[in-house]
């Protein structure tokens, strides 16, 4: 184990559905992504603005969401199949990004993004409650 290993860590647990799964960060090759991510989510006015917080989304927001989603679980649960992978992010996107951008020290890098980004942690544990709408009431 190298120097830097200490640092990392080995990832974040989320649970889904009744069953954890160990999370592991993504490279700095994801920075860019994750910047478009926190930009995506610049156009909520607050908390409960839900129409806002998807304001500001694009073609290039929601291809950066879905690759670091994806790379994630690839790298996280590598015997998992790809069609598989895809399914499954797809259906918990609004649970895995918040522990996502978590994971890899960018949820606090811009504060407007990190309000943002609290939203949806709301709403994820609102569905980990057993919750269907994304409603934050």
């Amino acid at each position: 184990m190298g120097r830097l290993s200490k640092h990392i860590g080995e990832g974040e647990e989320v649970e889904i559905d009744g069953e954890k799964f160990l999370l592991k960060p993504l490279g700095a090759e994801y920075y860019g992504d994750f910047m478009e991510i926190a930009k995506g989510f610049s156009g909520a006015k607050g908390d409960n603005d839900m129409e806002g917080m998807f304001k500001n989304f694009t073609d290039k927001t929601m291809k950066s969401i879905s690759r670091v989603v994806i790379d994630t679980l690839k790298k996280s649960l590598p015997d998992e199949t790809p069609e598989d992978i895809d399914i499954f992010a797809g259906k918990f996107m609004m649970i895995l990004l918040p522990a996502i951008t978590e994971l890899n020290g960018v949820s606090g890098s811009n504060s407007r993004a990190k309000e943002k980004l609290e939203s949806l942690k709301r709403i994820r544990n609102r569905k980990e409650d057993g919750h269907t709408s994304t409603s934050p009431e």
